[in-house]
């Protein structure tokens, strides 16, 4: 089989391209704020979301998606490690 799966740190697949193709809806560059929000408009399949870091130290974000909705939260950590996220469907 070939495809990529993402898993999360306790080895949970939470996406897999084995099967399903996915369209990349946007990218939302975060890492200023502690916490924050982006909604997703026209969505017509499941949104998922995958951070991407973008400097090599700090603390990564909580990355959540509920619906259209997708939330990073870094949970007060003073020292935050810039993500890019993307945010797909599929």
């Amino acid at each position: 089989m070939a495809g990529i799966r993402i898993l999360d740190e306790n080895q949970n697949v939470i996406l897999d391209l084995g099967t399903r193709l996915f369209r990349l809806l946007t990218v939302q560059s975060i890492g200023g704020s502690n916490t924050g929000a982006a909604t997703v408009i026209g969505a017509q399949g499941t949104v998922r979301a995958v951070g991407i870091p973008t400097a090599a130290t700090g603390e990564p974000p909580a990355i959540t998606v509920a619906g259209s909705t997708v939330s990073w939260n870094y949970g007060g950590a003073a020292n935050r490690q810039p993500h890019d996220m993307y945010i797909m469907e599929y």
